[in-house]
């Protein structure tokens, strides 16, 4: 007879080494093209602290960077990013009409915003 704890417990660990190794892989250059794209802006990290306020466990770039850059158009503009800069501004502005199309929002202050504009703004203030 086949004990499904042993195979549960397996399985678990195989999705923890998956995972391990999906978040321990962030390229340098994905955080620094992120944080260009939003640039010094002084209101988008008055959102920024607002999304980690309300948002705590997402408080680490590493996982901020990861989580934008898992929107298939904005992977593939970060793979371009340095030759060039412009396609990423318009895969961002697409993930952040396809977050409103997806009704994929959060409520900051009163305001509406797409969740990758949020996370933009939340990594502005911790890189």
């Amino acid at each position: 007879m086949i004990r499904r704890r042993p195979i549960l417990m397996a399985a678990l660990g195989l999705a923890a080494l998956a995972g391990w190794r999906v978040a321990s892989t962030v390229e340098p250059g994905v955080v620094a093209a992120l944080r260009r794209a939003v640039g010094p802006d002084a209101s988008a990290r008055a959102v920024g602290r607002a999304y980690l306020a309300a948002h705590p466990a997402e408080a680490d770039l590493g996982l901020l960077a990861r989580r934008l850059a898992a929107e298939p158009a904005t992977a593939r503009a970060l793979a371009v990013a340095s030759a060039d800069p412009a396609a990423l501004g318009q895969a961002l502005a697409q993930a952040i009409r396809t977050d409103f199309l997806a009704r994929r929002m959060v409520k900051l202050d009163g305001w509406l915003l797409a969740r990758t504009e949020a996370r933009l703004c939340a990594l502005a203030c911790l890189a």
